[in-house]
């Protein structure tokens, strides 16, 4: 197809998961042949010249579905033009919920002619606020932008629990500290790193003040996503605490550069974690403790589910497969 794509994604050039999935999925529509042109609206400005390439543009893609509604509710740009609304964790997991935000999605879900989901729990969750919405499940995929050596210096000693996450109060980051306190005592060189970028401030005073106090607990802010994978290839486990999920890169980016995953039980994550298979899933803070032991512990054991959770990823999560999709629905537009 020849056709230009409007692709709206609230955030580009931020180092957060919405700018994650746009580059990845730009960069696949690209390499396909796709003429594709970005619009980030929460990132840059209106201007004209937006206005007369979006007029050239015969098909709209709009990323997080809540955060564009109340962006054009100002603007006011007419959707005038077949879209597709992909939707993601928060947009699906909250907002959703929330009968408010739900009414000010309703005319703009209403007209998509299709809303693309990451798992069968989304597009239960969208059929449920809105039962004749066209749903399509296209799972993400792992990509890694111009792989770099990781320029910030991981702190001396072993084993490394790394947790991505952007710190805000869905990520839970600290709902397994006082577990972690206890492994260091099985492991006294222990590192506890945190990688993300701060969004709620209430919940970066908390990480900041154990950063301060324990010389082994660091954050490290803002790492560039091209350096992502050589973080995760010196991990010695990767975790997840969120409290909800859409379906967590992170952990599908530590699963495919062979560090082994640990997360907290929620829809998004067992989408991607298939218990004692490819990771180990908990459902509380003793299992948390008990699991992450097992992992840190039995190299046997370790290794087949990050040989598992690899192999995984290679046949599921292609990039190649997650682009097809969205060319298939575009076709069908056009």
């Amino acid at each position: 197809m020849n056709k230009k794509i409007a692709f709206f994604t609230p955030y580009y050039k931020s180092n957060r998961g919405n700018a994650t999935t746009t580059k990845r999925i730009v960069h696949g529509l690209k390499e396909a042949g796709i003429d594709v042109h970005v619009f980030p609206y929460l990132e840059e400005r209106w201007t004209d010249k937006k206005e007369e390439i979006l007029k050239e543009c015969e098909i709209y893609h709009i990323l997080h579905l809540y955060r564009f509604a109340k962006w054009n509710m100002c603007r006011e740009l007419p959707l005038d033009k077949p879209y597709i609304l992909t939707n993601g964790g928060t947009d699906i997991n909250h907002d959703l919920a929330n009968p408010a935000q739900l009414e000010e999605m309703k005319k703009m879900i209403e007209g998509a002619a299709f809303i693309s989901v990451f798992t069968q729990d989304g597009k239960e969750k969208v059929l449920a606020a809105y039962p004749n919405s066209s749903v399509e499940i296209i799972p993400q995929s792992v990509w890694f932008e111009n792989e770099q050596k990781l320029s910030l210096e991981v702190p001396a000693g072993k084993p490394i629990i790394l947790l991505p996450a952007g710190l805000r109060a869905v990520k839970d980051p600290l709902y397994v500290w006082d577990e972690i306190q206890g492994l260091k005592m099985h492991f006294p060189d222990l590192q506890f790193i945190i990688a993300g970028v701060v969004i709620e401030e209430e919940v970066s005073k908390e990480v900041l003040r154990l950063c301060q106090n324990h010389d082994w607990v660091h954050f490290l802010e803002d790492v560039p996503f091209s350096q992502m994978k050589s973080l995760y290839e010196q991990a010695d486990l990767t975790i997840n605490t969120s409290i909800s999920e859409g379906q967590p890169s992170s952990i599908m980016e530590a699963m495919y550069c062979g560090c082994p995953v640990l997360v907290r039980n929620n829809e998004g994550n067992i989408s991607v974690v298939d218990h004692n298979r490819t990771g180990l899933v908990f459902t509380n803070k003793s299992e948390f403790v008990e699991m992450a032991y097992s992992l840190l512990t039995d190299v046997v054991k370790t290794n087949q589910l990050t040989q598992c959770a690899k192999q995984y990823i290679l046949d599921h999560h292609s990039l190649e497969k997650e682009i097809e999709h969205y060319i298939a629905l575009y076709n069908q537009l056009v």
